[in-house]
């Protein structure tokens, strides 16, 4: 009975969801997510972090309007990459790949131009079930799919940054999940839009 009672008090425990993260940084151990736009040239690093166990993942990369830095070209250390990393693209890592490790490398050319605040982070590849990035397990020869979360670096001209976030307490911190806020609608103005209508 107490065995019974046991094995049963296993199966109610919550299963814990893999924390797979896949992120632009500035550094190849996805730490460092904030770039001063300077005019040269940079690389930036995409990178599958917190990975207990993965053979491929599935992404594409995302830029703010703002950003105005020029993506020059594009390397993996991986040979099976299929896509685009603007559109989307599935990149197989020829095994069992455990730990945090470089994806691709993103060779940018900055100006020095772009926009307060403006980013380039990983985004859910189009034919993602639920928004979410994808990565495979190890469990082969299926290897199935798992929800991953995005990251990015914020881009500026300025120091300190002080750019909005996407939650905190994620791989990189707080600041390694920008986005753009939405712009405030002034409840003036749409009355006067209201008003032109009726």
């Amino acid at each position: 009975m107490r065995s019974l009672l046991l094995a049963c008090a296993v199966l109610l425990l919550p299963v814990t969801p893999r924390a797979d993260v896949i992120g632009v940084y500035v550094d190849y151990a996805g730490g460092s997510c904030a770039l001063l736009d300077t005019s040269r040239p940079v690389t930036l690093n995409v990178v599958h972090a917190l990975n207990s166990g993965s053979t491929a993942s599935r992404f594409r990369i995302e830029f703010s309007d703002a950003m105005t830095g020029t993506l020059v070209s594009v390397n993996s250390p991986y040979a099976n990459v299929t896509g685009s990393l603007l559109t989307g693209v599935s990149v197989e890592y020829g095994g069992c790949v455990v730990g945090d490790h470089v994806v691709a490398e993103l060779n940018m050319l900055f100006y020095g131009t772009s926009g307060s605040c403006s980013w380039i982070r990983a985004g859910a590849h189009p034919s993602s079930v639920d928004g979410m990035l994808d990565v495979y397990d190890c469990v082969l020869p299926t290897a199935n799919r798992e929800p991953a979360s995005w990251e990015g670096t914020h881009v500026d001209t300025v120091y300190p940054y002080n750019c909005p976030s996407d939650g905190c307490g994620c791989h990189g911190g707080c600041c390694c999940r920008p986005y753009s806020p939405p712009v405030a609608v002034e409840s003036t103005t749409w009355g006067q839009v209201k008003a032109l209508y009726q």
